[in-house]
C-alpha cells in the first residue's frame, strides 16, 4: 500500500470515507457488509477512528487491515496521543508499521473525562504537533501523517488566526495532510483555507463532512 500523498500527486479531489470501529460482534459483522458497499464505490481512501482501550485499539488496526488486505482500498489509521506515554505510542506505531499500514491521522484526543485537571508529563504528549514530531524522529517517512483542522475554530482556541499558525506547526512537525471537523458553512471552510494558507500551509486540506440523516442527529 502506498503514502497517501501519492494519491493527491495524481487527483485534485478525493472521495474518503471514516468509520468507527464497533463494540459487538453483530456490529464487526454490520460493519464488514457497510465496508463492502463503501469499496463499491471506489473510495480513494477510508479511515478508522481510535478507541484508546486496548481491545478497541486492536480494532481499529484489525479493520485498517483489513480494509488494505481484502479490499486493496488504502486505509488510514487514527491516533491520539493524550493518554498514552512516548514509550506506548512508539510500540503502537511500530504494531502499525507491522501490519503494512503506511497511513495515520495523528490527534492529541480528549483529556480523561473524570480528571479536568489532568496535565501532562515530560513522557507524555501535549499536542498533536508532538506527536507529528515524534513519529518523523522515530519512523523517518515510513508513514503518511494526517492531522486535523477546525474550520469553525478549537474550543480551546477561539482566535481562529491563532489556530490557523498552530496548524502550520503540525505541518511544519512533519503532517502531510489535513482532515477538518465538520462544519455547517461552506464559507468557513473556504476562509479557513485561506487563512491557514497566509500561514504557509499548502498542504491537502479535506474538508470532513457528515451527512444528517435526521433531524436529533444535529
Amino acid at each position: 500500500m502506498k503514502n497517501i500523498t501519492d494519491i493527491f500527486n495524481l487527483k485534485e479531489k478525493t472521495l474518503s470515507f471514516e468509520l468507527f470501529p464497533p463494540k459487538t460482534d453483530k456490529g464487526y459483522q454490520n460493519l464488514l457488509k457497510t465496508i463492502e458497499g463503501l469499496c463499491e464505490l471506489n473510495p480513494d481512501f477510508i479511515s478508522c477512528t481510535y478507541g484508546a482501550g486496548g481491545g478497541s485499539r486492536d480494532k481499529t488496526f484489525d479493520i485498517v487491515e483489513l480494509i488494505q488486505n481484502q479490499h486493496n482500498i488504502l486505509s488510514v489509521a487514527h491516533l491520539t496521543c493524550v493518554l498514552h506515554t512516548k514509550e506506548e505510542i512508539k510500540n503502537i506505531l511500530t504494531n502499525i508499521k507491522s501490519r503494512n499500514i503506511k497511513n495515520i491521522l495523528a490527534l492529541r484526543g480528549d483529556p480523561p473525562t473524570d480528571n479536568p485537571d489532568w496535565q501532562p508529563t515530560e513522557n507524555n504528549f501535549k499536542y498533536s504537533s508532538e506527536l507529528c514530531a515524534f513519529t518523523r524522529e522515530h519512523f523517518g517517512n515510513d508513514f503518511g501523517i494526517g492531522v486535523a483542522g477546525f474550520p469553525e475554530g478549537h474550543v480551546l482556541c477561539p482566535d481562529k488566526n491563532l489556530d490557523a499558525n498552530y496548524l502550520k506547526m503540525k505541518v511544519d512537525s512533519g503532517a502531510d495532510f489535513v482532515i477538518t471537523q465538520l462544519f455547517f458553512t461552506n464559507q468557513d471552510y473556504f476562509d479557513y483555507c485561506a487563512r491557514t494558507k497566509e500561514e504557509g500551509v499548502t498542504v491537502r486540506i479535506i474538508p470532513g463532512i457528515l451527512p444528517i440523516t435526521n433531524y436529533p442527529a444535529l
